[in-house]
């Protein structure tokens, strides 16, 4: 039971670190399905492109912290499935909760930035 548990977040780290990877790697134009989907990023491809790159980044330190805690925790919760379980699943959602602030907030500063680059250009 709990190696079926370890690799379900192991695998759940990978799966965010590719669906990462196009993003940090600037691959995604502004689309209805895919990247950081924000009124900020939508209103500007700047915006977009740039807050996409910080986000896929951050989701590919998330992932890997993901996997590294997935199996160092693994070790000494062995016998433990429902308390490694509990911890892994918290972990996940505190992890999305601050990915998912920070990039709005990166997404926010990045468009005020342009915004001042442009009225003093302008």
């Amino acid at each position: 039971m709990m190696m079926a548990h370890l690799v379900l977040y192991i695998w759940a780290g990978l799966l965010i670190v590719i669906l990462s990877l196009p993003m940090a790697q600037g691959h995604t134009t502004p689309n209805a399905a895919y990247g950081l989907r924000v009124k900020e990023t939508l209103a500007d491809e700047r915006v977009w492109h740039a807050a996409n790159r910080l986000c896929g980044r951050d989701g590919i330190i998330l992932g890997i912290l993901l996997i590294v805690l997935a199996i160092g925790l693994a070790v000494p919760l062995w016998s433990r499935a429902d308390l490694y379980t509990n911890l892994q699943q918290g972990i996940i959602a505190v992890g999305i909760l601050v990915w998912g602030v920070r990039s709005k907030l990166a997404a926010r500063r990045i468009q005020a930035e342009l915004k001042r680059k442009d009225q003093a250009e302008g």
